[in-house]
């Protein structure tokens, strides 16, 4: 998993960047992979969040669940603004947390 995650935190990054620039249109093929791999990731990380939270990490699975509902919204409304903050500010930084857990405990 933690392959995973270390590829896909520069394209979602890259991606979110292309949206600022309003240029969605270059990445407009590559949101539904995008979508399936932050989708995988941050499914696996929601259900590790009990584990995580036993071990007095505190990760509030609601939260997680929330930022994946902010990007879907964003996508399905054709919000590139949004989506692009949701990439930056909540995807990308859920991951990232992700990735360190998983680094802090050798995974």
């Amino acid at each position: 998993m933690k392959e995973i995650i270390m590829q896909e935190i520069p394209k979602i990054e890259h991606i979110a960047d292309l949206l600022y620039q309003n240029k969605a249109h270059i990445v407009f093929n590559d949101l539904e992979n995008e979508f399936q791999m932050i989708s995988k990731i941050m499914i696996e990380f929601i259900n590790r969040c009990d584990q995580y939270n036993e071990m007095g990490m505190e990760i509030p699975k609601e939260v997680l669940l929330s930022q994946m509902q902010n990007c879907m919204e964003a996508y399905k409304k054709g919000d590139i603004l949004m989506l692009a903050d949701s990439f930056q500010y909540e995807i990308c930084q859920s991951i990232s947390l992700f990735r360190d857990i998983l680094n802090e405990l050798g995974e």
